[in-house]
This record gives C-alpha cells, sequence and structure tokens, in this order.
C-alpha cells in the first residue's frame, strides 16, 4: 500500500524523507486550487481533488519509520483537519522564505478547512500586523482569544495561585500593552501601548504617576538606559529619547517601521532594526548614528545586544541566528536553530543565549561555541518573549499558550507557571529578581511578587 502512495509523489519505495519533502512542494505548486483561477469547475475540482491526494501521500510518507508495523501509519485517514495542517505547514514555509501574501493565502485555506485551526489565525495575524494590516490582524488575534478560551488545558506544572509566597497584582488599562519597562531601582513601571500612550506607575504604590504622549502611533517598544538617564519608546518608524527627569526629547527614525531595538549594558549604544533591511546604530550621547548595516536577512523579528557590547544577535524568520560585530557590523558566525525565531535574551554573563520559537520551544546555547546544551519544552505555542534572571540562574517565558514560565538554567527544568494572562507579549524583572511585570493584549498589567 505505500507503494501507491509513493507512486502518487513520483517517487521510488525507497525515496528519502527530504525526497518525499521536495517531491510534496514540487507538485503541490504544481496542483494547488490557488494556480487554477480561471479554469472551469469540473478543472478546479480535479485540482482540489488531485491536491488532497497528493496532501495525504505525503502526511502518510512523512510519519513512516522503516521497521515498524505499517497498520499505524494508516490511523491518520484523510480528514479537513489533516488537509489545514497541510496548507499551514505550507503557509510557515512561504513566511519563512518572506512571501508573505503567499503565506497568508495558505493559512487562510487551512482556515476553510478547519474553521478551528488556531495555528493558522494565529500566524495570519501576526504577520498581517508586520504587514500593517491592524483591523485584519486583530480580528485574527481576537478569534485566537475565542479559540483558546473554549480549550480545556491539561497541565502537571505547578501553577501560581495567589499565596504567602506568590503575590499577584493586576493593573487594568483599556488598551493592549504592547511593551513595558522597568528601572534599575525598581520603583517605577513603565508601559507602553497601542493607543499610542506611554503610562509610568509607581510600584510601591501601584498608582500611575505620568502620563507621555507624542503622536497617534502605537508604542512597541519600551527600554529603560541602564544608566537610567533616558527612557527610549518607538512609534512606527521614529525613536523617541526621553530625557529623565525631565521628559524632554529627541528622534532618531529609521525610513520603514521598526521591527526590534536594544540597548548596551554601559548605556552607549542603542541598535534599531527595521522592515527596510537597514540595522542602525546609534551612539546615544553623541547624539548620532555611527553606521547603518543593509542586511539580507529575511524579516528580523528579535535583535539583542550581548553584556559586553561587543555583538547583536539577530534573530528572523529564518531557522538561522546571525552573530555580527557591532563595531563594523560584520557577520562572526551563524546559529542554526530548528524553527523561525520570535525572541533572544543573552544570560547577564554573556555566555548563554536563550531563543525562543514559533515551534513552542525555548532552545539554549553557548555563545562562544554554538554548542547547544538544552531545549526548554513545556510551552504549547509561540514563545513571544524571553528574558534571563538578573543572577542568571533562571529563564523566563511568556507565550501566546496564555502562561508566563519560569525554568532554571542549571537543571533545565520548569520551576513554576504563571497564569491570569491571555497572549501575554510583554516581560520585565527587577534587579532583584523579586519582581516580574506582564503585559498582554486585553490591556491587563501583572505585577509578580516572589523569590524567583
Amino acid at each position: 500500500m505505500l507503494d501507491r502512495y509513493y507512486k502518487i509523489l513520483g517517487l521510488k519505495s525507497n525515496a528519502s524523507l527530504i525526497e518525499v519533502k521536495q517531491a510534496y512542494r514540487k507538485l503541490a505548486k504544481i496542483w494547488h486550487p490557488d494556480k487554477f483561477p480561471d479554469a472551469s469547475p469540473e478543472e478546479q475540482q480535479q485540482a482540489v481533488e488531485k491536491f488532497k491526494e497528493i496532501a495525504e501521500a505525503y502526511e502518510i510518507l512523512k510519519n513512516y519509520e522503516p521497521g515498524k508495523s505499517t497498520p499505524s501509519i494508516f490511523t491518520k485517514v484523510k480528514t479537513r483537519e489533516n488537509l489545514a495542517d497541510i496548507y499551514y505547514e505550507q503557509g510557515v514555509e512561504y513566511a519563512e522564505n518572506e512571501l508573505y501574501e503567499e503565506a497568508i493565502s495558505e493559512f487562510t485555506q487551512a482556515i476553510r478547512f478547519d474553521s478551528t485551526h488556531l495555528k493558522s489565525y494565529q500566524y495570519r495575524g501576526f504577520i498581517l500586523d508586520k504587514l500593517g494590516y491592524q483591523q485584519r490582524a486583530k480580528a485574527d488575534f481576537q478569534k485566537v482569544k475565542e479559540l483558546k478560551l473554549n480549550q480545556t488545558v491539561t497541565t502537571n506544572d505547578r501553577e501560581a495561585k495567589v499565596s504567602s509566597n506568590i503575590n499577584v497584582f493586576f493593573l487594568e488599562n483599556n488598551s493592549p500593552v504592547t511593551c513595558l519597562a522597568m528601572n534599575q531601582n525598581a520603583n517605577l513601571l513603565v508601559t507602553g501601548h497601542k493607543n499610542n500612550l506611554i503610562h509610568l506607575w509607581d510600584l510601591k504604590s501601584k498608582l500611575k504617576v505620568k502620563t507621555l504622549q507624542r503622536n497617534s502611533k502605537a508604542i512597541y517598544f519600551l527600554l529603560f538606559s541602564p544608566d537610567e538617564k533616558t527612557l527610549i519608546s518607538n512609534e512606527d518608524k521614529t525613536i523617541c529619547l526621553w530625557n529623565l527627569p525631565t521628559f524632554n526629547y529627541r528622534i532618531l527614525g529609521h525610513s520603514d517601521k521598526i521591527l526590534a531595538m536594544s540597548i548596551s549594558s554601559d548605556s552607549k549604544i542603542l541598535v534599531s532594526v527595521s522592515v527596510d533591511k537597514s540595522i542602525k546604530i546609534w551612539y546615544l550621547y553623541a547624539r548620532k548614528e555611527t553606521q547603518t548595516i543593509t542586511s539580507s536577512t529575511k524579516e528580523i523579528t528579535a535583535i539583542e545586544i550581548n553584556p559586553q557590547a561587543t555583538f547583536l544577535a539577530i534573530g528572523s524568520l529564518e531557522k538561522n541566528l546571525r552573530i555580527r560585530s557591532l563595531t563594523d557590523g560584520k557577520l562572526i558566525k551563524s546559529i542554526s536553530v530548528n524553527s523561525a525565531v520570535k525572541s533572544i535574551a543573552f544570560s547577564p554573563n554573556g555566555e548563554l543565549l536563550a531563543v525562543g520559537e514559533f515551534n513552542h520551544t525555548i532552545e539554549i546555547y553557548i555563545v562562544e561555541t554554538r554548542e547547544k546544551i538544552g531545549i526548554l519544552v513545556g510551552h504549547s505555542d509561540v514563545v513571544y518573549r524571553l528574558i534571563f534572571s538578573r543572577d542568571g540562574q533562571q529563564i523566563i517565558s511568556a507565550s501566546w499558550d496564555q502562561t508566563i514560565k519560569v525554568w532554571s538554567v542549571n537543571t533545565q527544568q520548569l520551576i513554576r507557571t504563571l497564569k491570569g494572562h491571555q497572549e501575554v507579549i510583554s516581560l520585565a524583572i527587577t534587579p532583584d529578581n523579586q519582581i516580574i511585570a506582564s503585559g498582554n493584549y486585553e490591556g491587563k498589567i501583572g505585577i509578580w511578587s516572589f523569590n524567583v
């Protein structure tokens, strides 16, 4: 029976998994129903049936392991849900190759086959948001929220509840919390919002003490300079440097939307990256841009300066993490990872690099040797944000699965899971590791007080 599936893909019965994938991709592109927009209804139906046949063959053969009994292979029957997964996988491949319109089309097809296909809504929403289709992205994220509410998640994790050792306080706001930051003294929390406002909160009293607004653009990134002389915010193409404590500001910028920012531990260098693929290195107190790097990397999703301020780590929708010199921008090394990257973080001593991925995992690498020393598995959705505790002993991760998880770096075991948020998208931690702050799309700000 396996011979039939190999024959559908035009392969010999001993074809490798790589050959199976290559044949599937080639045939799927030929017989994809979208390739027949002007065909007759009969021809369109023929294309649909042919595509289903190809998808079924691929689904069976990619799970085939020689030496195992074959009946278990055929327990996966051709269903609308399986076809949705096929379209989703094709969409991810398109996205990783920067073919965003094609990716959106594939995710849409997946949703047509399975209206509850959460991953397709989520990835499509992410791309739509990046392309500037805010209303469409909002609709997809709302659908994700509804689907997650209907799911019953069973876990053996130690859940964080309001108890003697964990104190949770939620601040309510009427706009999504897109980013947040805490100062070194751990007395001030700053939150950025989709409605273009920046709020400053006193952490002790939990009261709002000031609101900043410059224009009508949403705030996507917030950074405190480590010397606490500057608060840095981002609005679309613009970087705003707020002087502290006067809150006078000056402006830096790109020619297109800014995707990520990072500041050096000595407060001297700011790095920003844009949709236009430019990476700008700014020497803050010289009030000038020192260098522009034109990157060929597909859409960059995360960027971090190492603690020693010698190089950059750059994550993207590619399955590669690139390390570039902060001095001249030259590529130093490339690290192959398992999935597209959504978040990255250096340990405080700069020796380790944690990578949060679209495949729900967190990989840990030794920076110098590029050796992978661990994979943290426990999230059930994209790892949206990552930070190390200030002592380097824990990794804190936030995911679209509505949880924040605290991991031990030494044992690589899960310490605890914090629940109470939906779609956590921002994280910060105080220098003493006593407080974690988090924000989400609902406008809820969580302040978790405990000994991490």
